[in-house]
């Protein structure tokens, strides 16, 4: 359970990210994550789960606490207790009909030991229902990524779009002098309109995927994101390899429930002692030969033992063992599911930072050859239709480029995600 520190630490990181991720109009991933989680409906199901879980404790613990109780009885009987020659020495016969009403103290002795054992598990338990819905918020964070990730790889792509159309409208301007003064014929200029055409439909298209993407950003962190916000790219991570995910807290937090109710069963099968102290009005009270309401009480210790508990403890320990069995195998599940793909997603980062090295200098060749075909194309040593294709050769080395920087940028937060380390 989360305890009043850690709360009110919780509390001064959102505000921090809160401030953080609206600076200036731009915003960081991990402010998107904390306010996801903030924002889901699901969240309010923790903070309900924290508050049943304390009544719960409350209740047990006043399990403590004397039990009172008050009780009454009024009885007609056939027949009643006498004494031969009672009538001799004047004694008369107890009445038929009988009344008591008394009230009664009992302190449990040895149940603190069971009542101390239940709010363990009271506690145990509320950090398995917490941590289930933490297990599930968690799977949140990887929806938010995939969207602040697939913003940022459309701007890219739009950004790069909007080079190329500056390197086709270069061409344009060039031809378009040569057709005004005759060397060149006016469908050699039609070609690099068409193709400007050909990008721009491209850039609506990446407008609309953009605008689409951040409606549904908006949806999960509940905040508004204008066009004028920015997405700050997150830096390169550092790999780590410590599994640190809160499945496998919950994993441990089952095993350690089922641990004590196992132990618990050991417990309620001990001999149970308590005071007690019974006091009240009754005809006839303590002495049965008075026909008189008395008043009387009783004090004293009290045992009781219930000996048939021990036909099933035995099979149920074993259940609860088999039970724990069950969850350490899929925890070993788990682990293992986790494992390999850490290993795929280390391995596709390795693979990205290579590509990304032969990227850059296809890029790096690709303007080069861009440069020169613009003075060639001016010149007409080449074609239109060779400019063109310049241009797209150029245009897609730098497309590539920015799918693979924002893809190695989003496999390191899928890795992240997957150990569940804050790198």
């Amino acid at each position: 359970m989360i305890n009043k520190k850690a709360l009110i630490l919780m509390v001064l990181v959102l505000i921090g990210h809160q401030l953080a991720g609206q600076s200036n109009g731009q915003v960081w991933l991990d402010s998107c994550l904390v306010w996801a989680e903030a924002n889901y409906p699901q969240i309010v199901q923790y903070n309900l789960l924290k508050q049943s879980n304390e009544y719960t404790l409350e209740n047990a613990q006043k399990g403590k606490l004397p039990q009172i109780s008050v009780k009454g009885k009024a009885s007609y009987q056939s027949d009643v207790t006498t004494v031969p020659g009672s009538e001799i020495v004047g004694i008369q016969p107890v009445s038929k009909d009988q009344y008591k009403l008394y009230g009664e103290i009992v302190q449990p002795l040895t149940d603190l030991t069971v009542i101390n054992q239940n709010k363990r598990i009271i506690v145990t338990q509320g950090e398995v229902d917490q941590l289930s819905v933490e297990v599930s918020l968690y799977q949140i964070k990887e929806r938010v990524s995939d969207l602040y990730f697939g913003i940022l790889l459309t701007q890219a792509q739009r950004a790069q779009s909007r080079l190329a159309i500056e390197d086709i409208e270069a061409g344009i301007e060039r031809i378009a002098s040569a057709v005004k003064y005759g060397t060149a014929l006016k469908s050699t200029l039609n070609v690099l309109k068409a193709e400007r055409l050909n990008i721009e439909l491209r850039l609506l298209e990446q407008e609309a995927l953009i605008k689409s993407y951040r409606e549904m950003l908006d949806n999960f962190i509940g905040k508004r994101l204008t066009e004028n916000t920015r997405l700050v790219k997150p830096q390169s991570m550092v790999i780590g390899h410590d599994i640190n995910r809160p499945e496998l807290r919950l994993f441990d937090s089952k095993i350690n429930a089922l641990a004590l109710q196992s132990d618990l069963i050991s417990k309620n099968n001990l001999p149970k002692f308590s005071l007690f102290f019974q006091g009240g009005i009754g005809r006839p009270a303590l002495n049965f030969l008075s026909d008189d309401p008395e008043p009387y009480y009783i004090g004293g210790l009290r045992l009781s033992w219930n000996l048939a508990n021990y036909y099933t403890s035995g099979n149920q320990k074993q259940i609860y063992s088999i039970s724990q069995g069950m969850v350490e195998s899929e925890k070993e599940t788990f682990l293992f599911n986790t494992r390999l793909s850490m290993m795929h997603q280390t391995n596709e980062i390795t693979k990205m930072q290579q590509m990304i090295a032969k990227d850059q200098e296809i890029v790096a060749l690709r303007e080069e050859v861009v440069i020169t075909s613009k003075g060639q194309l001016e010149n007409g040593v080449i074609t239109a239709n060779d400019y063109k294709t310049v241009v797209t050769d150029a245009d897609l080395a730098r497309q590539n480029l920015s799918l693979h920087t924002i893809e190695l940028l989003r496999l390191q937060n899928q890795y992240k995600l997957t150990v569940g380390n804050e790198l």
